[in-house]
């Protein structure tokens, strides 16, 4: 049975009359098709946009006072406490990645590098702090580390995967590409010299197997966002980005929280404020913008 035209759509003779035609719309893509983008795509552009944050870890006065040797050992110990301290709660949001992975490849991995960051590089810690120093709990997080940790554990809450891998990648990817560039000296020669006062320190950051680890760290999670929706995207980009900026602010307090002190130490004792934990401008920013990546 034939649909019934309605009257007013019928021309003279009971013929149809036709339907308006609409505008074209011009398609937002060349094609009509909005494309993905390639995990080597996000991989390029994300690099790229923490470049000012790349920039400001390189110019540290902590990393360029470590790479030539000048690095009091009082701020070297302390970032080595703090880096205890968070490769200790690290390790349980690299376990809840391993736990929320989709495959098992993932999975292997993540919990690969949980057991690292236990077993590896706490065992390395031990051996410049004492077992009791990191057994004991008897180092105070600083703000940075509080903040930084604070972010990856509201992200593993969150049981996320997509943004808990994002938020996870930064720690694998900074710390690599600046050892790799220690490594190869551009730094200074000093950096790789055998007779450094920390080359025993500096050998971990150019690890050949950090290296892969972090090759393939990169890959997964950029293989995620490619397949992901726009809007978990972008939010494994803010994610990814507060990481960042919690790796710089990381790396900043060490020299930050030893100025602080001297400071203080200079200042009358009726006017001297807890320098230590007091929070710097890095860290403050740091936490605000993790405040932000929250709302």
């Amino acid at each position: 049975m034939a649909a019934r035209v309605p009257a007013s759509r019928r021309g003279p003779r009971g013929r149809r009359r036709p339907r308006p035609r609409r505008p074209l719309r011009r398609p937002a893509h060349p094609r009509g098709l909005e494309t993905a983008p390639t995990a080597d795509e996000i991989a390029a552009d994300w690099w790229a946009r923490i470049e000012d944050l790349r920039l400001g870890i390189d110019e540290l006065p902590f990393i360029r006072a470590l790479a030539d040797g000048t690095l009091e050992r009082a701020p070297f110990l302390d970032y080595l406490g703090q880096d205890a301290l968070y490769l200790h709660d690290y390790a349980r949001v690299l376990a809840a990645a391993a736990q929320l992975a989709p495959d098992t490849a993932a999975q292997g991995f993540w919990a690969q590098g949980a057991n690292g960051a236990i077993v590896g590089e706490l065992e390395l810690h031990e051996s410049w702090l004492g077992d009791t120093a990191v057994a004991n709990d008897a180092i105070e997080p600083g703000p940075a580390t509080v903040a930084y940790l604070d972010h990856l554990l509201a992200c593993a809450a969150r049981g996320d995967y997509a943004v808990l891998v994002a938020a996870i990648l930064p720690c694998y990817w900074l710390y690599s590409d600046l050892g790799e560039r220690l490594a190869a000296g551009r730094f200074g020669e000093w950096a790789i010299d055998p007779a450094h006062p920390y080359a025993s320190w500096l050998e971990t950051y150019g690890d050949p197997a950090f290296a892969q680890a972090t090759r393939t760290a990169i890959e997964t999670v950029t293989e995620v966002a490619s397949r992901a929706t726009p809007e978990t995207r972008e939010r494994m980009w803010r994610a990814f980005r507060v990481s960042s900026e919690h790796e710089l602010a990381f790396f900043a307090a060490p020299i930050e929280r030893a100025e602080a002190v001297a400071r203080a130490a200079a200042e009358p004792d009726g006017a001297r404020a807890d320098a230590a934990g007091e929070p710097d401008a890095a860290e403050a920013d740091a936490a605000a913008a993790t405040a932000e990546a929250r709302a």
